[in-house]
């Protein structure tokens, strides 16, 4: 029997689907989201606020934001995508469920495909994925420094301010600069145009560690200082030419941070779309809750 589904009938479930309508009906918005591992005066607290005050993060199941763990390449194109405004409602626009940009990031291998469909959508100049030589995407790879910062430079367009001739001077190089002289040369382009406008510091020891893997809390402080510190620029989305009428509970709560696979359909699909997205990924105002609604 379905979890929470009373026998013989969907009543328990069409009670919390319409407790949940209720509360947001008299709110206006989910509950102010908040991390048991997130504290006032951590390293990372005012960026990781600073993007979950705008629905761009949350938290997982747990309840815990987790801001020492790896960030995957998949979640942190979504974080980009929706920093700059780039989402759209449906799942289906800009890319083709059933011909993926990226042969390991379709609907079947990721639910964070229609984010990344977005950060590979040739309408944004340019786009802010590219993938690997070997035309895939790799959505569950860890995310490297290095390719953090061409996401965050391809995103944040000419709202970043040119480097002069000659930067970086020897004293504004990091300790590490010969090893980033190996990342190819827009890579290097990124790291220093991001540290000449004032969104990456690098480590204590003067080094940006290009391989290193990009900590969730490092993710929000770089996005953060991307979002507040340079006039990013809100790209133009062409309208989807065949839009969905999302008439589902939670389908009508759609916005920048919901689950990433609801559809309209009966309340058994909406019960596994919302458990799927609190499982994998980041809901506010959901955090802590298992099972299925």
């Amino acid at each position: 029997m379905h979890p929470f589904k009373m026998s013989g009938g969907s009543g328990a479930f069409t009670l919390a689907v319409l407790t949940a309508i209720l509360l947001l009906a008299l709110t206006g918005s989910a509950a102010a989201v908040t991390f048991p591992d997130v504290n006032a005066g951590d390293l990372y607290y005012d960026d990781i606020m600073c993007l979950a005050e705008e629905e761009i993060v949350g938290g997982f199941a747990d309840g815990e934001f987790h801001p020492y763990w790896d960030v995957q390449r998949a979640q942190f194109a979504k974080i980009v995508v929706q920093a700059i405004g780039a989402h759209t409602a449906s799942e289906s626009w800009p890319g083709d469920p059933s011909d993926p940009s990226f042969p390991d990031a379709g609907p079947g291998a990721t639910s964070l495909f229609d984010f990344i469909e977005e950060a590979a959508a040739d309408y944004l100049d340019p786009p802010i994925i590219q993938g690997y030589t070997s035309g895939d995407f790799g959505p569950n790879d860890e995310i490297q420094r290095y390719q953090m910062a061409l996401m965050i430079v391809r995103a944040a367009g000419a709202s970043l301010e040119e480097t002069p001739a000659g930067y970086p001077s020897a004293e504004d190089r990091f300790g590490d600069h010969a090893a980033l002289a190996e990342i190819g040369d827009e890579a290097l382009r990124a790291v220093y145009l991001l540290k000449f406008n004032g969104l990456v510091d690098g480590f204590e020891d003067g080094n940006f560690a290009p391989y290193a893997y990009t900590k969730r809390g490092q993710a929000a402080k770089v996005v953060c200082r991307m979002m507040t510190e340079t006039a990013v620029v809100r790209p133009t989305v062409p309208e989807d030419p065949t839009p969905v009428d999302h008439t589902s509970f939670i389908s009508s709560y759609e916005g920048p941070q919901t689950c990433e696979s609801c559809h309209p359909g009966v309340t058994e699909d909406v019960a596994d779309s919302l458990h799927f997205s609190m499982e994998e990924e980041e809901v506010p105002g959901f955090q802590g809750m298992s099972g299925r609604y």
